[in-house]
């Protein structure tokens, strides 16, 4: 990767997160403390150098080491703590809404017909920034798999004619929600963004074929896979939107795209 995680820059990123994991004990250890008992494990150190870019970062001194941190965290005791671990790679910041300082959660706003990147406070579910191209590999490019393995994430899917895009919801999201307020973010998101003249009214998600509930609590759903249907009022079919958001993808960043109403 040519750029570090977010949160994994520097020697005082790793040490601020490591405070934060440790802050339940009494007397919680300091990283040096943790990587002098380590030391046969782990060093700091460089990772990656090219010409121009050197990275540095927690190294583990063996490959075979290395190649076994996966089948060890198959163990739950081993799980949990990688899930507190994920919870701070993101970035330190105040989160706007609860007004209280936070590692924000990075995750896929939406994801499928084009990426958009996001941080959400792991508090109140605000979205505290959204973001189209990450520079680099950005956290959840990277650790997609474990953050949903983990369940620190939920993804939910919508199927468009050939085509499907997703969005990812915090735990405290996934609570709140429902199906309603889940449809209006799709629409908002995917629609209404790219100029799809359709009314929120008239769409409808389905699942085996029958249109879920809007009232319904996403947490009391069996599946995370809706397919998006049209009503009467939509004045385009599912395929032509499909169609008109892939063209607003493609042109997005042409200098002529937003005179042209994209």
């Amino acid at each position: 990767m040519p750029h570090p995680l977010d949160g994994l820059r520097s020697y005082e990123d790793l040490a601020l997160r490591f405070e934060h994991l440790g802050a339940r004990d009494e007397a919680p250890a300091t990283l040096e403390r943790a990587l002098v008992d380590a030391e046969e494990l782990v060093e700091f150190g460089i990772r990656r150098a090219g010409e121009r870019l050197v990275q540095s970062g927690l190294r583990f001194r063996t490959s075979p080491l290395r190649d076994a941190v996966p089948l060890a965290l198959r163990k739950h005791p081993l799980r949990v703590e990688f899930r507190r671990v994920l919870a701070t790679l993101g970035e330190r910041t105040g989160c706007p809404e609860c007004q209280r300082e936070i590692f924000a959660v990075p995750l896929y706003r939406l994801r499928g017909l084009d990426d958009l990147h996001a941080s959400a406070c792991p508090r109140c579910g605000h979205l505290v920034r959204s973001y189209f191209l990450p520079r680099g590999k950005d956290v959840q490019s990277v650790l997609n798999t474990a953050f949903l393995d983990l369940e620190l994430l939920t993804e939910w899917s919508f199927r468009m004619g050939a085509a499907s895009v997703s969005v990812q919801l915090l735990p405290v999201q996934l609570e709140r929600m429902t199906v309603g307020q889940l449809k209006r973010r799709f629409w908002s998101d995917v629609l209404e963004r790219h100029g799809v003249p359709v009314p929120l009214q008239a769409v409808r998600l389905l699942q085996a074929r029958r249109a879920v509930p809007e009232r319904r609590k996403l947490a009391d759903l069996d599946r995370q896979e809706f397919v998006v249907s049209f009503g009467d009022k939509a004045r385009v079919s599912v395929t032509d939107a499909l169609e008109t958001v892939r063209h607003r993808i493609r042109t997005r960043f042409r200098p002529d795209a937003a005179a042209a109403g994209g």
